[in-house]
């Protein structure tokens, strides 16, 4: 009985190996086919033949697959092909964080990646492209850097395709900042490596350098050459980016030529062309060169509709040069048809864009991204002592390439705190030098306002004295005056027993000198006031709209602080009278018997 168990037993035990062991061999014959299939994947998503949107789907599809078959090699090609795609859709911060999260994960395990493929050549195809997103930001220096750690990667290799890649990115840059000799050092260079190969893109690219100088140049007829070489090249050519950047090229020559209805076709026959549609930074273009001949052509509607249409495009890519283009047309447009206010608010976001440009759209970002490119230069050195050492200790015992793997961990944690201590230390020092430069000129500006209002105080207190003066002088002039009018008075008396023409002819000078007081004093002295105190009366009609002619004469006379008597002898009239009106001025003005006119109209 035992013993049948115990072969029942053996029978089963069999029967699950073979099923384990026939299960293995199905993965190991699946896994050859799976592998292929994900390489012809890569190969469809590394081709502009079908435009970027369409190599990223095929691209994240094989990068599904690799994680799954644990790829090595997929899965880093197929992140290198995203990467692509979207530097092609003028995506240029995102391609960037890809590849750079690709050295990081190269720089981890090179060992295992050293097995797997080739991996000096994966590393200089990612320093390719990174220079390339900085040649096209304009940032040339670290463009060069790139490329020299491309090339040196590569150097002693037999990928002369990749070396005339590097070569024309070098040449593209001296011709950048005008070393025309070098530049066409490079492109001889480049364009020996690359002429047994099929794809013209290198020479495609040195044509599209020269014709974008020429332009920029105004020699239009140079640049109608090269745009005829670039227009030769995509004749035999399946690649839809070469294609609408040699019918862009040929509209914009065109138009400088002033060919306009040419031009006008062309650029119709682009934006027509749904295929195109993937390159937003392209389409842009084109909306604005057509805008541009709509303007010219004062069809002002179709211009607006082109310009808007060119900044909705220009907004998907990381380009603001062409934003900032796109809303300099809208604003020219909107100030030809009239409208000067959304004009004015285009131009100053034209502006302010403008302005941010040549700070590089975020001076932290930069900093970030430096401070990631020099850690993976020490990644690199240290990776390169690492692997030596692993490869050394991995034959003696596990401990010891711990230990070792542990060292260079700590290693890179205390360069890191150093790195990012020192970081600290020199932001907070350009924080604070900015902080007493602050303090410098807000110190500055509170000395001139001082001085000012100081200034504006003497000029006041000179000014309220001569009204004053004035006040004063005009007064005692007019008690010389009233009396005069009183000794006539009473020679008019003597006289009443005279013949009336002798009293009538007294009492008629009486009344033109009365009459002079009234006015003259008045006119000169609100003349000497309104100099003074320039918006007193508009103030106080604001505030009591109800007030008589006499009352705001009563109110400058008050903001004087002249007494009755003074204001009696200005105006001409009896005492009693200036106390009655004060009374009622002070009623309308409903003020507390505590309260002085001169504190209530200093407010005025």
């Amino acid at each position: 009985m035992w013993d049948m168990r115990r072969k029942i037993f053996l029978f089963f035990t069999c029967v699950a190996l073979a099923v384990i062991a026939s299960g293995q061999l199905n993965n190991q014959h699946k896994r050859p086919l799976v592998i292929q299939h994900i390489d012809s994947l890569l190969t469809i998503g590394q081709s502009m033949d079908s435009g970027p949107v369409r190599m990223r789907g095929v691209s994240e599809q094989a990068l599904a697959l690799a994680k799954k078959m644990d790829y090595k090699k997929g899965i880093i090609h197929a992140a290198f092909n995203i990467s692509l795609s979207e530097f092609y859709q003028s995506k240029f911060l995102s391609s960037y964080k890809i590849l750079d999260s690709l050295l990081t994960e190269l720089s981890k395990d090179s060992l295992t990646y050293s097995k797997a493929f080739d991996y000096n050549k994966a590393k200089s195809k990612i320093f390719c492209l990174m220079a390339i997103i900085f040649d096209e930001t304009e940032d040339y220096e670290k463009a060069l850097d790139c490329y020299l750690l491309a090339l040196q990667l590569i150097e002693n290799s037999k990928e002369s395709y990749d070396k005339a890649l590097i070569y024309k990115g070098i040449g593209i840059i001296n011709w950048g900042i005008g070393e025309y000799n070098k530049a066409d050092y490079y492109f001889d260079l480049a364009l020996q490596l690359s002429k047994d190969f099929k794809d013209k893109r290198i020479q495609f690219d040195i044509y599209n350098e020269k014709f974008k100088y020429y332009i920029k140049q105004k020699d239009y007829q140079n640049a109608d050459v090269y745009s005829g070489k670039q227009h030769e090249l995509c004749q035999n050519s399946q690649n839809i980016y070469m294609e609408v950047i040699a019918e862009k090229n040929l509209a914009l020559v065109y138009y400088h030529q002033g060919k306009i209805e040419l031009s006008e076709v062309y650029i119709k026959e682009i934006l027509k062309q749904f295929r195109y549609q993937q390159f937003p930074d392209i389409i842009a273009e084109c909306y604005l060169l057509l805008s541009k001949i709509y303007l010219d052509k004062k069809e002002l509607t179709l211009a607006l509709n082109t310009a808007t249409q060119a900044y909705n495009c220009a907004m998907k890519t990381d380009l603001p040069q062409l934003e900032a283009d796109a809303l300099l047309s809208l604003s020219t447009i909107y100030e030809t048809t009239g409208h000067l206010s959304k004009s004015l608010a285009l131009y100053r976001d034209y502006h302010n864009l403008t302005d941010s440009i040549y700070e590089k759209n975020n001076r932290q970002k930069i900093i970030e991204m430096q401070f990631r490119l020099d850690m993976n230069k020490i990644l690199r050195e240290k990776a390169n002592l690492a692997d030596t050492l692993t490869i050394n200790h991995l034959r003696s015992t596990r401990k010891t390439y711990l230990l070792y793997g542990a060292l260079i961990f700590i290693t890179l944690l205390i360069y890191l705190s150093l790195a990012l201590m020192k970081k600290y230390r020199t932001e907070k020092t350009n924080y604070d030098q900015l902080e007493n430069k602050q303090k410098v000129i807000d110190e500055q500006r509170q000395i001139i306002v001082n001085d000012q209002e100081e200034k504006f105080r003497i000029e006041l207190e000179h000014k309220n004295r001569e009204l004053v003066s004035y006040t004063m002088a005009l007064t005692r002039e007019n008690e010389n005056k009233i009396k005069i009018v009183e000794a006539l008075n009473k020679l008019k008396e003597k006289a009443g027993k005279e013949p009336l023409t002798c009293s009538d002819d007294i009492g008629q000078v009486i009344n033109e000198i009365r009459q002079t007081i009234n006015r003259n004093s008045w006119e000169e002295f609100r003349l000497y006031f309104e100099n003074v105190y320039s918006d007193f009366f508009i103030k106080l009609e604001q505030r009591f709209p109800d007030l008589t002619r006499n009352e705001k004469k009563l109110c400058a006379f008050l903001k004087l602080n002249l007494g009755t008597k003074e204001i009696a002898a200005i105006t001409s009239r009896e005492i009693r009278s200036v106390e009655s009106s004060r009374a009622r001025l002070r009623k309308k003005f409903r003020l507390p018997s505590d309260t002085s006119f001169n504190e209530f109209l200093s407010h005025f």
